[in-house]
């Protein structure tokens, strides 16, 4: 495709250079002797950050430590994936990831936030395994907040991109593209796990409803007809495509990552890479998974959205891990109203990141009456309101304040 043959191949300068426009470019890497952020600003400043306790030992430690209680952060995430239905198991994976994120802010954020402008923002490329981790919820303990912690999202708006060449042509098609018309794949069935059990999402109904009506033309897959080879003749027709559906990623080998359609037929990285589409503005995988990078090649991010970018999308919206269907409906209703606002005022060419960094703190931050409030201006039957009710009456006050709840999800690219 014109413009994006050396899509992955190492970036020229000037290739960084063309990328540094109303954000920084920070590159974090890792080596033995200890991490470094390069900051790269657009008046050809480059500014190190050292980080001297981001180690490769410390990252191997992070991800893969076998060692109870302090289970490495990949380790206890697939522990829970092979027991689902084993609450410890669940509550292990959600230590990890409040200690990981924990981390993150002490060796990384934290001095990366004290080197950048006040509320800058950011686009991430984070090499190799570092890919893995959810930078923008590092935290630190703060009484002042609703939460008591600060989060890096508080401090930056940051997004994240595979690399500076991909962020140059998605700024090109975001300048140069509509958003106006949807494509929505809506619970493709039947979908079954290993053991042949069915995987109900039982809110991706009101879910893709209430993202069709912020688009003025919009067709649904749903169900047995979101088929792979439907979905594959139409997606070039539309300019923003919303995935609601399972998903799963492939450590070993990441072309075979995919967002699954009926029937259990994979929608894989690989198919989007043989496509253009070069019209599409946005690309939402609101399933599981859909951003883990594969672990084949250490200094290249190989995954859904890389796939995405490379067919041509400006934007990606997608999760590191396995996401609560409740919370990411929510979630996802408030990025649609954010996002579609901000391109009213602003124009398409806007960056998402602005909008899922505010739909996140929302989820994190909005009381039970607070979301009560926002579901029943969603439209939703008088049963989908009653379910939330019930369901809002038996959690905390602040439902959704784990980063589990509303961090899985990054914007990638513009």
């Amino acid at each position: 495709m014109e413009g994006y043959a050396d899509f992955l191949m190492a970036p020229e300068f000037q290739d960084i250079m063309a990328a540094v426009k109303d954000s920084a470019l920070v590159y974090l890497a890792v080596t033995q002797a200890g991490g470094l952020a390069l900051i790269v600003y657009d008046n050809d400043e480059i500014t190190p950050v050292w980080l001297p306790e981001l180690t490769e030992d410390s990252l191997e430690h992070t991800l893969n430590s076998m060692e109870p209680p302090d289970t490495g952060y990949l380790r206890a995430y697939y522990d829970w994936l092979r027991h689902p239905k084993e609450d410890s198991y669940h509550q292990q994976w959600l230590t990890r990831l409040e200690k990981t994120t924990q981390l993150l802010w002490h060796q990384v954020m934290g001095p990366l936030i004290q080197a950048l402008p006040k509320q800058a923002t950011v686009t991430l490329i984070p090499v190799g395994r570092l890919a893995l981790l959810p930078f923008h919820a590092a935290w630190t303990e703060d009484n002042n907040t609703p939460t008591g912690k600060r989060y890096a999202l508080d401090a930056l708006t940051i997004n994240y991109a595979p690399n500076a060449r991909s962020l140059t042509q998605a700024r090109k098609v975001a300048h140069r593209v509509t958003a106006d018309r949807l494509l929505a794949v809506d619970e493709p069935k039947p979908v079954t796990n290993d053991k042949g059990e069915a995987l109900p999402l039982p809110s991706s109904e009101y879910e893709v409803q209430c993202v069709v009506e912020k688009f003025a033309q919009s067709h649904i897959f749903k169900h047995e007809a979101a088929t792979r080879q439907a979905i594959l003749d139409n997606l070039a027709d539309y300019t923003v495509l919303h995935f609601s559906c399972h998903g799963s990623a492939n450590l070993e080998k990441p072309l075979e990552s995919a967002l699954i359609m009926a029937n259990n037929e994979p929608l894989t990285v690989k198919d989007f890479l043989d496509l253009r589409l070069n019209g599409v503005r946005l690309a939402t995988l609101s399933a599981c998974e859909t951003g883990i990078p594969g672990l084949e090649l250490p200094d290249e991010v190989v995954n859904l959205p890389a796939g995405l970018l490379q067919a041509g999308v400006a934007g990606v919206v997608a999760s590191l891990w396995s996401v609560s269907d409740r919370s990411t409906a929510l979630l996802m209703t408030k990025f649609y109203h954010t996002v579609t606002t901000l391109w009213e005022e602003q124009g398409t060419q806007a960056s998402i990141a602005p909008a899922l960094q505010a739909a996140q703190c929302w989820l994190r931050d909005a009381t039970k009456t607070e979301l009560q409030a926002w579901v029943n201006q969603l439209g939703l039957t008088p049963a989908q309101r009653m379910q939330f009710r019930v369901f809002f009456h038996t959690m905390p006050e602040r439902p959704f304040s784990a980063p589990f709840y509303w961090a899985a999800f990054s914007a990638i690219s513009q």
